[in-house]
């Protein structure tokens, strides 16, 4: 499906269609945290705040989110027209390589995930919670897969190299030290 000649939006070059599959997956892991958490007697506990350890909790929780938040938004905003829910390339793409994209290939999908372990925090019993990381990460690598597969076509050596240099997921906290 290419867009019209008078559309205002770029036009779609490839699709990695595969990525579908782990969206499915990300959403019936939050949907598990949400759709738990929204019934369950815990949330009630957390949210009133009648521990200390509930407390605690509770602002890890907002911490996470908030974090989460932040780099959400500002690897949509470093993306920029090539945001897009779906994975695809588009006319004239760019490999973004600034911002969160220094730290991590894909930080939209750590914010995700930080995202649903907040709400989870707060809304989800420890089981649940723990399922929903599980679902949420084979959902996440089948994207990630899909998604670097589609990169490594489309930039090659290019891709290749930034894939050798940034993680996919998880930041690395050491500097390499020296020269080898």
């Amino acid at each position: 499906m290419q867009e019209s000649p008078n559309s205002s939006s770029p036009r779609v070059v490839a699709r990695a269609p595969r990525a579908v599959i782990g969206i499915v997956l990300q959403a019936l892991a939050m949907a598990l945290v949400w759709g738990w958490g929204v019934r369950g007697p815990r949330s009630i506990a957390v949210m009133r705040g009648s521990t200390m350890a509930d407390r605690l909790v509770t602002i890890a929780a907002i911490v996470i989110l908030l974090g989460a938040f932040y780099l959400i938004i500002t690897a949509m905003q470093h993306l920029g027209r090539h945001w897009a829910i779906e994975a695809r390339t588009i006319e004239h793409h760019e490999l973004v390589r600034t911002g969160p994209y220094r730290i991590v290939r894909h930080p939209i999908y750590l914010g995700i995930g930080g995202f649903m372990i907040a709400i989870g925090l707060l809304l989800a019993p420890l089981p649940v919670l723990i399922a929903a990381c599980v679902i949420y990460v084979l959902g996440t690598n089948v994207r990630i897969r899909a998604e670097d597969a589609l990169m490594a076509a489309t930039f090659g050596a290019a891709f290749e190299e930034y894939r050798r240099r940034v993680p996919a997921l998880i930041p690395r906290f050491r500097q390499d030290v020296g020269g080898g």
